[in-house]
C-alpha cells in the first residue's frame, strides 16, 4: 500500500520537499531555485536512475549551482541529515550506464529549464573531468 492516495499528493509532498531544501541553500532567493528544481524534478522523474528524494536533491545542486548559489554535496548531505534524518548523497549514481544529469536526454531537459548551455557546462564540470578520465 502507497502511503499517497492520488498523484497530487506524491508530487506535492516531493515538491514541499525541495522547497524546504531550497530555503536551507538559500533563505532569501529560495522560491525561484525552488521552482525550478521542482521543474527539472518533473521533466526528469519518470526516467533517473534515482530515488525520487535524492533526485530532488539532485535537481536543487543544479539549479542552485547554475544560478550562483553554490550548494555543496557535503551541505546538502548535511540538509538531508537535518530534514529526514539520514544523509543524502545528492549527484551519486551507481548506474553503469552514467549519471542521468550527464546523459543526452537529461541536459536536454536541464536545458528546457535553465536554458543557458554555458551554465550547465560550468555546474556539470567536475563531471565531464570525471567521465573523461
Amino acid at each position: 500500500m502507497s502511503k499517497w492516495e492520488t498523484l497530487d499528493e506524491y508530487l506535492q509532498e516531493h515538491e514541499t520537499l525541495i522547497k524546504t531544501i531550497c530555503q536551507m541553500v538559500d533563505s532569501d532567493d529560495w522560491e525561484s531555485i525552488a521552482t525550478l528544481s521542482y521543474e527539472i524534478w518533473i521533466k526528469t522523474r519518470g526516467k533517473v536512475n534515482r530515488s525520487p528524494i535524492t533526485h530532488c536533491f539532485d535537481c536543487v545542486y543544479i539549479v542552485s549551482n547554475c544560478s550562483g548559489k553554490k550548494a555543496s554535496i557535503s551541505y546538502l548531505s548535511y540538509i538531508g541529515e537535518v530534514i529526514l534524518g539520514r544523509k543524502v548523497k545528492a549527484m551519486d549514481s551507481m548506474d553503469t550506464k552514467g549519471r542521468w544529469f550527464m546523459s543526452d536526454w537529461g541536459k536536454e531537459k536541464i536545458m528546457e529549464v535553465i536554458g543557458d548551455e554555458d551554465l550547465y557546462d560550468d555546474c556539470m564540470v567536475w563531471w565531464k573531468q570525471d567521465e573523461e578520465e
